[in-house]
């Protein structure tokens, strides 16, 4: 699936899952746009619940890939049965990180969300160095 999902992408990707009917979904993805300038070409999410129009206007304001999946066949492919998560994949479609933003403490907000796991992972692929060592919790999170 993920062939089919990146393509002939040559860069890291992080795919990011949102769930409209997840309030913590609606938070994280506000936050994703208040980054996205640093994080276009390299972001796809994969949307449930979102109106045609909303969908649009995302694309316009971030750059991102968005796809919609009100199906939630690919959030079945990738195995993805809460929201928000992200997986981070390298250059050659290897799956380096999946799970949360949080730190199952506090919500990731605005303020820290650069400093999120599935962005430090993202951040690493792009400067082709190590992952640092990230300390993965369940965090807030809703069910599909």
């Amino acid at each position: 699936m993920i062939n089919q999902l990146i393509g002939d992408m040559h860069r890291p990707i992080l795919i990011h899952f949102f769930d409209n009917s997840c309030q913590f979904s609606r938070a994280n993805m506000k936050h994703l746009v208040s980054v996205s300038n640093q994080l276009s070409g390299n972001v796809i999410a994969v949307v449930k619940g979102i109106k045609r129009i909303e969908i649009n206007r995302l694309r316009e304001e971030t750059g991102f890939i968005i796809l919609e999946d009100n199906s939630g066949e690919i959030f079945k492919d990738f195995n993805i049965t809460s929201t928000p998560v992200a997986t981070v994949w390298n250059e050659e479609k290897n799956l380096v990180f999946s799970g949360n933003y949080t730190n199952g403490i506090t919500m990731c907000g605005a303020a820290d969300i650069m400093y999120s796991n599935p962005i430090l992972a993202l951040k690493a692929q792009q400067k082709k160095s190590l992952i640092p060592y990230l300390v993965k919790a369940p965090g807030y999170a809703c069910e599909i």
